[in-house]
Order: C-alpha cells, then structure tokens, then sequence
C-alpha cells in the first residue's frame, strides 16, 4: 500500500497523517428538516391537529435556516414568509378541495377527515406566516436603532 503524504501546514511532508485542531462544521438543521417532515407527515396522515401545526413550524423554520446558512437567500424572514404561504396555499387548496365551507350556520364546517387535514394545514401556515411577519418586523426595528 502507498503511504499517503499529508502536509501539515508547516510545508514538510512527514509521511504521516496531519491532525489538525480545525473540525469542519456540521449543520443541525438536516436533523430537524427530517424531524420536521416526519410530525408534519404523522399529523397530516393521522389526522392530529398540533401534530401537523409543530411539524410544519420545524420544517419550514428549518429549510429556511439551511438557505440562509447556506447564503442561498439574504432574508432568512421573506424566505419563511414564502415556504408560510405555500403551506397556507396546499392548506387551503385541500380544506375546499374535500369539502371545506367557510360561512354559513357553522363559521367553518368540516365535513370529513381530508377536510379537517387541509384545516390544520391552514393552521400551520397561518401560524408560521405570522412567526415570519413578526420576526421580519423585529429584524427591522433592531437594524434601525
């Protein structure tokens, strides 16, 4: 077997392996994009309410921080507020798509499980576009002062 030379740093090559104290950084948010889609997958198919809300809020919340991380986007807020309305929007598409009904006697009528399902999308995307509205106005007002 060849011997494998790796310089370290002084510019002499030892013929031994360098151990350096510098560790390459290791992202959490694969672990919680993961975790994420697997409450929110649980809550959707199951039909659990506050499932589906925490795993769509982790999801999103870190898709946006890998992008950011990453220095894909700027505002790490605009992008939350983006993955927010798409939630909203599937949310909503399903609530009328099974049967949903705003108004009426009921204020909301939900009349099977698919419906109810779209609702706690609803929910979820409510919820993290409020999250995002909030944090992106906090953002501001930090910068300003």
């Amino acid at each position: 077997m060849a011997k494998e030379h790796v310089e370290d740093g002084t510019g002499e090559s030892d013929g031994n392996r360098a151990v350096t104290d510098h560790k390459p950084s290791a992202s959490l948010w694969p672990m919680f994009v993961a975790f994420g889609l697997a409450i929110a997958e649980v809550g959707v198919v199951i039909g659990v309410f506050v499932f589906t809300v925490v795993g769509f809020l982790t999801f999103t919340g870190a898709v946006t921080g890998i992008l950011y991380e990453s220095g894909y986007v700027e505002n790490a807020w605009g992008t939350l507020g983006v993955l927010a309305a798409v939630v909203l929007a599937l949310g909503i598409a399903v609530f009328l798509g099974f049967g949903g009904v705003v108004g009426g006697a009921e204020l909301v009528a939900v009349p099977n499980g698919v419906a109810y399902r779209g609702l706690s999308m609803i929910a979820a995307g409510a919820l993290t576009l409020l999250t995002a509205g909030v944090g992106s106005i906090r953002s501001e007002f930090a910068a300003s002062t």
